[in-house]
């Protein structure tokens, strides 16, 4: 993550290449703090490690940090508009991910 601007963005990047190389989830965690800034990765050392090995709360964690609330994702989400030289498919899908992205750290 370069910089803290989209984390959510980030999120949806890494978990796709993972994916994509075949990484077991259970493996992800191992991966995730060498692709974090700084002020992010002081997120995870707050952690046990125990958590600090279970992706999904290393990423609740991470967001929550940066407070991706129910208030955030509708901000967000009313804000968005097609960008130049986006398609309408291509404009459906990031509407799609981050109505996902929601859905994901509602759990």
């Amino acid at each position: 993550m370069a910089n803290d601007d989209d984390v959510l963005g980030f999120f949806r990047a890494f978990e796709r290449s993972l994916q994509l190389n075949s990484v077991p989830k259970s493996d992800w965690s191992l991966y995730l703090s060498a692709q974090l800034i700084a002020k992010a990765n002081r997120v995870l050392t707050g952690l046990s490690l125990e958590q600090n090995q279970d992706y999904d709360q290393c990423k609740r964690a991470v967001l929550a940090y940066y407070q991706l609330g129910v208030a955030s994702y509708l901000k967000m989400f009313r804000s968005l508009r097609r960008a130049d030289g986006e398609n309408y498919k291509m404009y459906k899908n990031r509407l799609k991910d981050y109505i996902e992205s929601k859905e994901y750290h509602r759990s």
